[in-house]
């Protein structure tokens, strides 16, 4: 930041208290002040308790996230964007970004420029607490919400409303829940979450991606497992199925001994490729996060912890992996494999390049997408593909296992323990106040069923669309069913009257505001095509599947998670990081059990020469313990 843009973010409290007291005082319409137009009759709300404006109003906002607003065409004509302009009678005039500013130095120009606009849309906080402390925004209390805009007030649980809470007030509109949190909405139904969120589930590392997971290769799975499904095999259920298979690729494997038989016995078929020797696993380049998070949580049951801070959910406190007997015993283990070759040792310490070159040539049986995506190769499909371009006659299929979480490590999810949301909605008080049960009636709106519905289809007396008889929806108009429908990108956004598309967005910001994706959706609408995605098809488990039920939810314990924050110890141990994990690897390629052991005493001994752990956990506790009894306390 130059000198000029520090000393006015360091003035900038200054300045919104100056500017706001003089304002006060002369009573002057500010330039970004919300305008209305025509005769200024207040706005009311009508017998019937449906708020009715009497006035038209002209709204602009400050989009504060990053540089400037992403350009987005003007449609030729906007459909559902004039019905919200008539419904609301609010008007969008204009929209302006940070100018490629800090935010806060932003709002200072703004402030001194008498430019603060009628609302704010940001997908972080940044300059949330400068606005309130220069009482630049209104107060929204929970009345006024449940009077003004109930649609607001009721898509989220309670927790999601801290996020725009000062000293127990609300400043502001939560808007985007996070998908982590869709399961904690209560008004939509399991065809919703099963379409919009990833069911947690019990058979990988990572509870809440089952694309990070393992895969093996099918010819070698056939091998060992002879009714296990082929990459072919599963193509061809998919499409004969249209429905997620991904229990299908469950192996009988629910112990620690049968998951390192597994490995023991792929090296025993004593296989090569192209003359070189197969390994049933190998590292990619990189910490120990897929030795000990990854294969070693799956191998001894501990998924969806890590090595840093975990929870115990026995002695009910906060641990640090690599100083458990359950992370060790998962190092020891591939220790061994790797002195056995079973794992490829030199996998330890080669470079992304031999990784890659070893995957594509077939050299390991089994590798992770969370491994192949670090070198180009994100998806299951993406590897194929390689693979059949090169000649090979094998593919990679999923490869979950079902080895019991300890009792100590259940198997859990994370969930927000406040806010919870992507983005926010700050009102200015250059909203006259007269003025804002009128705009938050607009944002009731977009809140609404109705409006959820005209953003994707149109207003029903439009006739705009047909349902077909198989009971789906489509546009009359065949240029509309291409463009937004069927997203074909070749069609001129313009020409798609305002309605929204993966890629073509409406042409306001302000449309995109909304609590949480829509039944209206095309694709929700019309059914999700598994031929059409093997990747969702293959690793995608329903809510209704026994692998996502009886999940533990819980709030974030990982040591480098913005909640800890305030611990100062992390950093000294984040900014040491490499040189402990490197300790822990050096162990893990120890050449005798007993050398094992003597590395890894060191190990643990430069970890805790790094920073204080016990300290760390102390500090962490103080703030883990009252979320997870707010999340224990949620019904």
């Amino acid at each position: 930041m130059s000198r000029n843009l520090g000393k006015k973010a360091g003035q900038l409290a200054l300045c919104i208290a100056t500017v706001f007291a003089i304002a006060g005082c002369n009573g002057e319409e500010k330039k970004g002040e919300a305008t209305s137009t025509g005769q200024p009759t207040p706005t009311e709300q009508t017998d019937t308790g449906k708020f009715e404006p009497k006035k038209d109003l002209e709204l602009s906002y400050w989009y504060s996230h990053g540089s400037d607003i992403p350009a987005k065409p003007d449609p030729k004509e906007n459909i559902p964007g004039d019905w919200l302009e008539k419904t609301s009678r609010v008007k969008i005039k204009e929209g302006f970004g940070n100018g490629g500013l800090d935010p806060n130095v932003k709002l200072g120009t703004m402030i001194t420029g008498n430019m603060v606009p009628s609302f704010a849309i940001s997908s972080n906080q940044t300059g949330f607490d400068k606005a309130i402390e220069g009482k630049l925004l209104w107060e929204l209390t929970p009345e006024m919400m449940k009077k003004y805009a109930p649609n607001v007030w009721n898509s989220y649980p309670e927790f999601v409303w801290d996020s725009v809470k000062k000293d127990g007030k609300i400043y502001g509109i939560p808007y985007e829940l996070l998908s982590s949190a869709y399961g904690e909405v209560t008004t939509k139904s399991a065809d919703w979450k099963n379409f919009y969120s990833v069911s947690p589930q019990s058979v990988t590392w990572n509870s809440l991606s089952t694309a990070q997971g393992f895969i093996i290769r099918d010819d070698i799975l056939k091998t060992l497992f002879p009714s296990a499904l082929g990459y072919d095999e599963a193509v061809k259920l998919v499409q004969e199925k249209n429905a997620s298979i991904a229990e299908k690729f469950i192996l009988p494997i629910d112990t620690t001994e049968k998951f390192v038989k597994l490995f023991t016995d792929i090296k025993n078929l004593n296989l090569k490729e192209n003359n070189k020797p197969v390994y049933a696993f190998g590292y990619p380049k990189g910490d120990n996060w897929t030795a000990l998070t990854a294969l070693g949580s799956e191998m001894m049951g501990y998924k969806s912890y890590n090595y840093m801070s975990m929870y115990n959910s026995t002695s009910k406190k906060l641990e640090f992996g690599l100083q458990t007997p359950i992370v060790k015993e998962a190092a020891k283990i591939q220790n061994q494999l790797i002195r056995d070759a079973v794992i490829d040792p030199e996998s330890v310490v080669h470079t992304a390049e031999i990784f890659k070159e070893k995957v594509l040539n077939g050299q390991y049986a089994i590798t992770s997408i969370l491994s192949t995506g670090s070198v180009g190769l994100s998806n299951l499909v993406a590897i194929n593909t390689e693979l059949e371009k090169a000649g090979k006659k094998f593919k990679y299929v999923p490869l979950f296992t079902s080895v019991p979480n300890k009792p100590e490590y259940p198997a859990q999810y994370t969930v927000p323990v406040s806010g919870g949301t992507n983005s926010y909605v700050w009102l200015f008080k250059t909203i006259k106040e007269e003025d804002l049960p009128q705009v938050l009636n607009w944002l009731n709106i977009l809140f609404s069923k109705e409006w959820e519905e005209i953003k994707y289809w149109g207003p029903q007396e439009a006739g705009l669309y047909e349902t077909t008889a198989d009971g789906k929806r489509k546009f009359k108009d065949p240029l509309l069913q291409k463009g937004a429908v069927e997203y074909d990108k070749s069609i001129d956004p313009k020409e798609l009257k305002g309605f929204a598309t993966t890629g073509h967005r409406p042409n306001r910001l302000v449309d995109e505001i909304r609590p949480y994706p829509t039944e209206w959706n095309y694709d929700f609408m019309n059914g999700t095509d598994f031929k059409k995605n093997l990747n969702y098809s293959f690793f995608t488990f329903p809510s209704t599947s026994p692998y996502s039920q009886n999940l533990k939810k819980m709030p974030e314990f990982s040591t480098w998670k913005t909640d800890f924050k305030s611990v100062a110890d992390i950093t000294t141990l984040m900014n040491a990081r490499g040189v402990w994990e490197d300790s822990f690897k050096i162990a893990l390629v120890a050449k005798s059990e007993g050398e094992f052991e003597t590395k890894w005493q060191n190990a643990l001994q430069t970890l805790n020469n790094s920073a204080n752990i016990n300290k760390i956990l102390e500090e962490q506790m103080k703030i883990f313990a009252p979320m997870l009894q707010a999340v224990e306390s949620r019904k």
